[in-house]
């Protein structure tokens, strides 16, 4: 097992403000903040792309942990209700340092994810485990 802890000094980006209408157009467009959030992840994700080189789909998985850090509290120390949701974190954040990293997200068989209050930033945890080291389905309770 291969583990790599990569922290982007990025403040996370929700989906919502990622993508944008077009006027007379159908469908989203990445918008200039989801743009150069995104090149600044594959950037900050391209500086570890030697450590994951020998990761080999036939024989390994993928599982990440995410921590989403930013300013989610309300003065009075309560998270703010109207914050974004952590699975809109995800996605845009997670292709860009696949991409970085010169690996394939569809290799991710396990996550974990977690939105705190803190200074902005991401840590990204990511594993290289064997298959034959994944709990099968029908081991897990549901």
């Amino acid at each position: 097992m291969r583990k790599i802890i990569i922290k982007f000094p990025i403040a996370p980006l929700s989906q919502n403000k990622c993508y944008r209408t077009l006027p007379g157009r159908t469908g989203l467009v990445l918008s200039r903040d989801g743009k150069r959030f995104k090149d600044d992840v594959f950037k900050c994700a391209s500086l570890f792309k030697k450590k994951l080189a020998t990761f080999n789909s036939k024989t390994d998985y993928l599982s990440v942990n995410y921590l989403f850090m930013n300013d989610f509290l309300t003065k009075g120390g309560a998270y703010k209700q109207n914050s974004d949701d952590l699975d809109n974190f995800i996605k845009l954040f997670q292709d860009a340092m696949f991409d970085g990293l010169g690996l394939n997200d569809s290799n991710v068989l396990e996550m974990q994810a977690f939105k705190r209050h803190g200074k902005a930033g991401i840590v990204a945890t990511i594993e290289v485990k064997k298959l034959t080291e994944l709990v099968p389905a029908y081991d897990l309770e549901l």
